[in-house]
């Protein structure tokens, strides 16, 4: 066992599922344990429980010593509200840099090796209701802002996104520099405008030019 401040109970009602950690009317001490029964450490410090309550639940679950109570981060299933992600996602899934080409190839050219698939971000973005806010600090070829119009005409949301990236020059001889464009933040311009159009999106380009010196 490690980090011992991590081992301390909580209270829990397997009946209502709520998780405190002080006591209160129904509620059983829990200590963190492994399936043996072995002493273990929670995830989350009880300053943190305190902060977030909502987001455990305690039930009832067959062991290898039979019934315990135990505690977890609950799983937001309901439309709107958060879930945990699955450890794996497969491409079949998801989609892999071989469609993200494909995808990206069918709205603005064949502009940017190593895109990521659209559906790798809506999977993220099923995690956060459907009027989240969503800022990508490093745009690229624009896969987010994409994923983001995919997501509001699939189930109607009001998702928004901010799209951020410098000027960095594409490769000289590469298709987007022979296609006119000549910094990476040209792609993302460039397909975000293709998808405003396809999917009736409000666009607004703003560019920056970088500082000549630091300050």
């Amino acid at each position: 066992m490690t980090a011992r401040t991590l081992h301390y109970p909580l209270w829990g009602d397997p009946e209502s599922g709520h998780v405190a950690t002080r006591p209160f009317a129904g509620a059983r001490e829990v200590l963190p344990v492994f399936g043996d029964g072995k002493p273990a450490v929670w995830r989350w410090s009880a300053p943190l429980v305190d902060s977030r309550p909502g987001d455990l639940v305690c039930r009832t679950v067959k062991g290898k010593l039979g019934d315990r109570v135990d505690i977890y981060q609950r799983d937001w299933l309901h439309p709107g509200r958060r879930k945990k992600l699955r450890t794996i996602w497969l491409a079949e899934e998801i989609g892999s840099t071989d469609t993200a080409v494909a995808e990206l190839k069918e709205i603005v050219g064949h502009v940017f090796e190593s895109p990521k698939p659209t559906g790798l971000v809506r999977r993220v973005l099923d995690c956060f209701p459907n009027d989240a806010h969503v800022l990508d600090f490093f745009a690229g070829s624009g896969t987010t802002a994409h994923a983001v119009a995919l997501a509001n005409a699939d189930d109607g949301g009001e998702r928004r996104s901010v799209s951020v990236n410098i000027p960095e020059p594409t490769r000289p001889g590469s298709n987007a520099h022979g296609a006119g464009l000549l910094a990476v933040s040209d792609i993302t311009q460039a397909r975000l405008r293709a998808v405003a159009q396809r999917f009736g999106e409000t666009l607004e380009v703003i560019v920056h030019e970088p500082a000549s010196e630091l300050s």
